[in-house]
Order: structure tokens, then C-alpha cells, then sequence
């Protein structure tokens, strides 16, 4: 059996826009080894799947606020499209992480 996780820098900058309402610091990404080391340097105790995901909307919000395209139609450095996948997510369980959001924020 094997167990693969490969990182995708559309899904770690998702991750970052969990927390923060714009996009990195291009010096500060270029100190970090890979874009992923940066993100987990930048969320204190990194991202954490059994409470964070209650900031959905802040990471809709937030990434739909940075998504640009370049001139060549493609996507913008720290841009993602994962807010298309969030929105969905969103629609179902809106409600729920509203309630956790409250409980555990």
C-alpha cells in the first residue's frame, strides 16, 4: 500500500487565505525553501484540519479578493482557483460552520 501527499501551491495558498486577507510578501515567500515551509511558517502551529476549516468564508472572502489573472490568461502568482471548490463546500454546510465557528473561535 502506499500513502502519497504531493503539496500544490493553488491548495497552500488557499491554506494561507484561511488567515490573512492579502497576499504574501514576495521577499518573504523568496526566504522560504518551498512556498509550502512558507505557509507553515506563517500560520502559528500550522494549519490545523480539526479546527481551521471553520474559516471557509474568511478564505472565500479572501481568496476571491486576491484572484487575478495574468495578461496571458493564466493565474496570477498567489492567486487560486481552490475558491471555486470553497464555494461549493460553503453551500452545504454553511449553517454548521457558522455554529463551530462561534464554538471554537
Amino acid at each position: 500500500m502506499w500513502n502519497i501527499a504531493q503539496s500544490n501551491p493553488c491548495f497552500e495558498i488557499w491554506l494561507y487565505y484561511h488567515f490573512y486577507g492579502k497576499a504574501p510578501d514576495v521577499d518573504l515567500v523568496r526566504k522560504a525553501a518551498t512556498f509550502k515551509q512558507f505557509v507553515d511558517s506563517t500560520i502559528s502551529g500550522g494549519f490545523n484540519y480539526d479546527r481551521d476549516p471553520v474559516r471557509l468564508k474568511e478564505a472565500i472572502s479572501n481568496a476571491d479578493a486576491n484572484f487575478k489573472l495574468t495578461e496571458e490568461g493564466r493565474i496570477a502568482p498567489f492567486a487560486t482557483e481552490m475558491v471555486v471548490l470553497g464555494k461549493e463546500i460553503n453551500s452545504f454546510v454553511s449553517s454548521i460552520l457558522d455554529k463551530l465557528y462561534n464554538k471554537l473561535m
